[in-house]
Parts: C-alpha cells; structure tokens; sequence
C-alpha cells in the first residue's frame, strides 16, 4: 500500500483517510508490483519479471579443426531482481566459476558488461573481459571526443582533430589540460563539433580538461574499432543462440512458478536439461521417441 499509494491527511483524528494512487514515474521499479509474487521487480526496457546471467563456453573454428571439439556447455546460472544492472554481475559469476575451478582465460559480453572497472577486475584475477564500452557522450551527436584527438605516450594531448597543436598542456592527478590558441579556434570550421571552449575566467585561450581516468577508456575504445577485437568478439553472438533455447525449447519464458527460490532453482535445471541435451547429442545418443 505504501508503496503505490499516498495516504491523504485528514483534519479530524478519527476520520477515514483516502489511497490517492502514485503517478508511475513516482513508484520505485524495486517496489512489490505483483502481490502474488513479491520478488518480481520491474524494469522499464524489459517488463516485470526476473533477470537471469547466463556464462557458456565456446569453441572457435581452429579448436575444432584441431581435434579439440566438445559441446559448449553452460557453466554458470544467476538469477535475480530486475533493478540489478547487468555490470554489477561479473564479479560473482567470476567468482563463482572461480570456486567451482571453471575460471576461463577469456570472458565475452555485451556492453553492459563492459566498462573500465570490469575488465580492470578481470585482468587481476587472470581473465582476459573482452567487451565493447559505450559511446562517449556527445558521438551520437556528431561531436568530437577524446578518442579523435592525438594523445603523446604520457596522455596529453599533442594535436586536435584538425592537426592544431596545444600551446600548453598540464598534468595532476585530477585532470589533464590542453590550451589552445583561441584565435585559431574561433577560424576552424569544425568549432561546433570540438569540445575545446574559451576559458572561463580569462576567455584569452581555448581550454579542453579530462580526468587520467579516461585515457585508458580511450585506449578501450579504440582498441575496440579493429579488426582483432572483431575477431574475438564475434564468438559472443552464439550465447544469444542459447538463451532463445532455454526460453523456448526449455519454456524459461513462461514459468508456472513464483518467488526467487524457486525461480533460481528452475533456472538452474532447465540449464543444467540443454547441457545434456547437448551431451547427449555430441555423444551420438538419440532421444528416445514419445509415446
């Protein structure tokens, strides 16, 4: 009730007080939305429900010429509330996979996976996270960002994206700067896209700040544009492949059950119903008929 409604006051102590609904952009997605389930939680992309990670192996075309093929096998099952972002998940497959020894040299996702803390994480328990991070802000606008300007060995910036060096540059611990002449800003025909803007005391030089934080998602970024992230990238798509089984073939998406307990634990044997499956199948082993 409290979590839908608002309780009106009332002048008189005795008197009855009126439920006024909450707008929907008022009511929390972590709130109960479904009294006969009150572990399903909401999420304004996906509806409400529950959100399951799913972690499979795969096995690129060399490994299968080589001898060295198997079935991909799901390894790894979680599921929890909708309000959990996907990225706040790595860590505890990760560590699950580690206590059970499946800990693999390299883990793909999608880009909420990604990000600078998760792959940091990653490589400090030994996995290699390979996973795009998102756009900076302003790209899909058209506007120039870091990862356009021409940075030396030590992150400062040496040109713009027109081939315009700084005239100074500094370096703390908190940011970067880079000071350009502002007379050959205001003449380039690209100042509308560029993030360099006059300085706001002096207004004599163009300035352009950045945190040290952001030179190694620029690496990030850019690495990601080449034809060697492609490559490894690529092998993710087969998990979306996997997910269509387990809903469909394994009737995930339309459980008869409620509660967290038992939709973690029907998630994990439907997972654990397409790994034999798949067992079965690599080992020649025909289902047997209906009756």
């Amino acid at each position: 009730l409290m979590d839908q409604f608002d309780l009106s006051e009332t002048e008189n102590a005795g008197a009855a007080r009126r439920a006024l609904p909450r707008a929907p952009k008022d009511i929390p997605c972590d709130t109960v939305g479904n009294p006969a389930d009150p572990d399903a939680s909401y999420n304004a992309r996906k509806g409400m429900g529950y959100a399951a990670q799913f972690v499979e192996t795969y096995r690129e075309d060399d490994a299968a010429e080589a001898g060295e093929d198997a079935p991909d096998l799901i390894t790894h099952v979680a599921v929890h509330k909708m309000t959990v972002h996907d990225g706040h998940r790595v860590l505890d497959a990760l560590d699950d996979l580690a206590n059970r020894h499946l800990l693999p040299e390299r883990l793909t996702g999608d880009t909420a996976y990604g990000g600078p803390d998760n792959i940091a994480l990653a490589t400090q328990i030994g996995v290699s996270l390979v996973a795009p991070i998102c756009s900076a802000k302003g790209r899909a606008q058209g506007n120039y960002t870091l990862e356009d300007f021409a940075l030396s060995e030590d992150g400062r910036v040496a040109r713009c994206p027109q081939g315009t060096e700084p005239v100074a540059t500094s370096r703390s611990k908190a940011k970067l700067q880079a000071s350009f002449d502002l007379t050959l800003c205001r003449a380039c025909s690209e100042k509308h896209r560029c993030p360099v803007k006059p300085d706001r005391q002096t207004g004599d030089a163009g300035r352009f700040q950045y945190e040290p934080g952001r030179i190694e998602t620029r690496a990030q970024r850019l690495y990601q544009q080449s034809d060697g992230f492609h490559d490894i990238y690529r092998w993710r798509a087969g998990i979306e492949a996997s997910i269509a089984r387990l809903k469909h073939q394994m009737n995930l998406a339309h459980l008869r059950i409620r509660g967290m307990p038992a939709m973690r634990y029907v998630t994990q044997l439907r997972a654990l119903g397409l790994n034999i499956f798949r067992c079965t199948k690599f080992a020649g082993i025909s289902r047997p008929a209906r009756p």
